[in-house]
């Protein structure tokens, strides 16, 4: 009896472990090409395409371990914690309310980090996302982030300092006095009359 490998067969290649191949075993067990051969070369849209096919996949394991575990469990403890007055509920909740959770699952990875930032601020202007699901999906919480630019902020205007981040201030942040505004200093605004 001939073994399977040394077997002939006109229709396959000889390299049998070549990038083709590899593509196919990749396809037929649900993986990305690009994990399955370690191969991460291509052009941002090649890359891009990729990622948006494969994360179909993980998003479904991603409900499914949501649906099946973490809310059945988040809703138990609520229950128990809510019975044995470990945890009391608000005032403010209403009742029946108490175990409503929204659950993110973690966005796919950037590849180019300023055209991702751009589509999600995009998508806040425009109301389609939210300032918190956007904090969500990178991985978080947006209370620490709140408390962390207050404090930031609080800080950097106790010293003196302005950055561009702080949408109070104009694009011109971190100039001070004459040299952000120069018609407050007696000079003549170039943007006058634009």
């Amino acid at each position: 009896m001939e073994s399977f490998v040394t077997r002939q067969n006109v229709s396959m290649k000889s390299d049998v472990s070549g990038p083709r191949e590899r593509r196919s075993a990749a396809a037929g067990v649900g993986v990305s090409y690009s994990s399955a051969a370690r191969d991460y070369n291509g052009t941002f849209s090649a890359q891009r395409q990729e990622l948006v096919e494969q994360w179909v996949n993980y998003a479904t394991l991603a409900d499914e371990f949501t649906g099946q575990f973490l809310q059945p469990w988040y809703e138990s403890w609520v229950a128990m914690s809510a019975l044995s007055n470990a945890i009391p509920v608000p005032a403010d909740v209403v009742p029946g309310t108490e175990n409503d959770a929204y659950f993110v699952a973690q966005s796919m990875p950037w590849i180019d980090p300023l055209k991702e930032a751009n589509a999600w601020t995009a998508l806040v202007r425009a109301g389609f996302a939210s300032e918190v699901e956007v904090l969500r999906k990178r991985g978080v919480n947006p209370r620490d982030m709140l408390e962390q630019t207050d404090a930031w902020r609080r800080e950097a205007k106790k010293r003196g300092l302005v950055f561009t981040s702080d949408g109070a201030h104009s694009e011109n942040s971190g100039q001070s006095g004459a040299a952000a505004n120069p018609a407050s200093a007696g000079g003549q605004d170039i943007n006058a009359g634009v």
